[in-house]
């Protein structure tokens, strides 16, 4: 991924990229699900408690947790794009 954005900003010059990485915080919150106010991170129901809807989609709790991370991400200011 960061070969391919270091790419598409070379030839792109008028843009800024910021890749976020989602894989990251699912690991934080299957590793300390009660952290983040679930119950564990292998129930599935469509439950503010769970984070799986069904065996592949998260919850809405779980797009919340995702959308706070991502706001957060974008607002910082130390996030870096590089145009090597």
């Amino acid at each position: 991924m960061v070969e391919f954005t270091n790419e598409f900003l070379r030839s792109h010059d008028d843009v800024d990229v910021a890749v976020y990485d989602v894989a990251r915080l699912f690991n934080e919150v299957l590793n300390n699900p009660q952290k983040f106010g679930f119950k564990d991170g292998t129930s599935f129901d469509d439950s503010e408690k769970c984070v799986w809807q069904d065996i592949l989609h998260p919850t809405s709790a779980m797009h919340k947790v995702i959308a706070a991370d991502v706001a957060k991400f974008l607002t910082n200011a130390d996030r870096k794009a590089s145009k090597t």
